[in-house]
């Protein structure tokens, strides 16, 4: 489902879990530890202490769970599940390139959603914030430069994203 780069390692998220491989020899990666979870398509991102994976279910890729899973990587060996929000239609997800403590969603047809991670070592959830639930939400990029960049049914959306839970659209380039 997805390929994340995080400090010289890589999150795979595949259909049976979160694969975690070190890269420091990138023409030989060597896997460090896998998260299983059930059988589902599974997007991945990560900062320094924390994977967040969306499971999607009623999909090809099997599996009825619909959720964000939240799992403990600070001992990179031994990932461990540690929460989880129950989501609609979960797609794609991003971490802020302005806010390290948010993290962006799509939730497909319940829209786009800016969770806070910051408390998660208190309250093992991450905190919703806003819910767009004008935008149909599949795929989201957030990029260095203040943008994010949010694929839709309706076509692809570019906000400017400085103020990560007040977002500003900037362009729409429609879908037909």
């Amino acid at each position: 489902e997805t390929v994340f780069h995080q400090n010289g390692r890589l999150f795979i998220g595949a259909n049976d879990g979160v694969h975690i491989y070190d890269i420091s020899n990138p023409r030989s990666p060597v896997e460090v530890s896998e998260f299983e979870h059930v059988t589902s398509c599974d997007p991945v991102v990560a900062n320094d202490n924390y994977a967040f994976a969306t499971l999607r279910g009623g999909t090809e890729c099997g599996g009825s769970l619909s959720q964000l899973d939240i799992i403990d990587i600070s001992d990179i060996n031994n990932p461990q599940l540690i929460g989880e929000n129950w989501l609609s239609n979960p797609y794609g997800l991003g971490l802020s390139s302005t806010n390290p403590d948010i993290l962006y969603v799509c939730d497909g047809y319940e829209g786009l959603k800016v969770f806070d991670i910051s408390n998660i070592s208190q309250n093992w959830q991450a905190d919703l914030l806003i819910a767009r639930d004008d935008l149909e939400a599949m795929d989201v990029i957030s990029m260095d430069n203040d943008n994010l960049v949010v694929l839709t049914r309706a076509g692809i959306y570019q906000f400017d994203a400085s103020n990560p839970v007040e977002l500003v659209q900037k362009s729409l380039i429609s879908v037909q």
